[in-house]
């Protein structure tokens, strides 16, 4: 890690270039960082981390892991320090619903399962299974202050549920040139024109097409051929998403209400496999194939800082209170 003075420097540094209002796209100040075996912040044992989840910011943290030799899908509790089995095949996605104090768990098995979080004993419990899916499952997302759910996967389905009462609402399926989907956003749109209804999906395919669908009608508004990887693609408001370009590896604002480009992250030079939003300070986090994760200034577009890491990363989460946790093979990183 730096020394005390390299640091002090540093931030005398970020001082000068804070005082100037004028930023200029130019602008390429990059602090690094070095990730190595010292800033292990947890150990797990013959399993591949998949996927982190916080409950919240002052307590537990789970784990979606799958055991290496029978492909399994377990969740570790880490403050009870024990591996819950819950999928015969690897856990592809864990959120956590705090209306309800659930935690909800999707896999490569098509099943969904909703586990109760015990306030209490801070245990999991399984409630119920959802059935539905045909395949794989890439990816699931809570309706806003609705007891509802999306899911979505290799069937080329959509399915809506009642996670209260466990049953399936509707199912949109999707023609056989959009597959593999991945739903990435939903909401209520504040968007108030002809092509965008007030409720509609986000969602990307395997096949490299974003699509924007109104949920009502099940009908695709607008579509976008994107050659990225699924994990580059971020919803970033009810107006933009963010993506890369294939060639020149610049990362690219897209304003689709009007159809034009917003902004663009200039610096980066490989491709990304995961950006992710920092709700907490307004920053976009990637993670590129040369093993760097950086800090990117939305407003101002340009990276703040690179983080260095020399270990195999699957999975990147940002905390509710904005760390970063890094999951490797069998160790878990944190980067305050």
């Amino acid at each position: 890690m730096p020394k005390k003075e390299n640091i002090e420097k540093d931030n005398q540094l970020i001082n000068l270039i804070k005082q100037n209002n004028n930023y200029s796209s130019k602008v390429k100040f990059s602090k690094y960082f070095h990730i190595c075996q010292k800033d292990t912040y947890f150990i797990h044992d013959k399993y591949i981390c998949t996927y982190i989840i916080q409950q919240n910011i002052s307590s537990n943290i789970f784990f979606a892991l799958k055991n290496n030799i029978s492909g399994e899908g377990y969740i570790f509790d880490k403050n009870n320090n024990k591996y819950i089995k819950g999928h015969s095949q690897m856990i592809s996605k864990l959120i956590i619903d705090y209306k309800n104090n659930y935690l909800i768990s999707c896999s490569y098995d098509k099943l969904i399962i909703i586990w109760r979080l015990s306030k209490e004993k801070n245990n999991l419990e399984i409630l119920n299974e959802l059935k539905g899916h045909k395949g794989r499952i890439y990816d699931m997302d809570l309706i806003s202050n609705k007891d509802e759910l999306l899911s979505c996967g290799m069937d080329r389905n959509i399915l809506l549920w009642n996670i209260k009462e466990f049953s399936l609402i509707k199912k949109i399926y999707l023609n056989s040139s959009i597959h593999n989907l991945i739903v990435k956003y939903y909401l209520e749109s504040d968007i108030k024109n002809e092509k965008y209804p007030n409720e509609w999906l986000f969602v990307y395919s395997k096949n490299q097409t974003v699509n924007f669908i109104d949920f009502n009608t099940d009908k695709i508004i607008e579509s976008f051929n994107i050659h990225c990887y699924d994990g580059s693609l971020l919803l970033v408001d009810n107006e933009k998403f963010i993506y890369q370009k294939k060639k020149s590896y610049d990362i690219v604002i897209y304003n689709f209400k009007i159809e034009e480009i917003a902004g663009i992250f200039i610096g980066c030079k490989h491709e990304i496999q995961i950006i992710l939003n920092r709700i907490k300070d307004n920053k976009i986090i990637s993670f590129d194939i040369g093993n760097n994760i950086k800090i990117w200034n939305y407003t101002k577009k340009f990276c703040e800082l690179t983080i260095k890491i020399d270990f195999v990363l699957i999975y990147l989460y940002i905390t509710r209170n904005g760390k970063l946790l890094c999951g490797s093979i069998n160790k878990i990183y944190i980067y305050e």
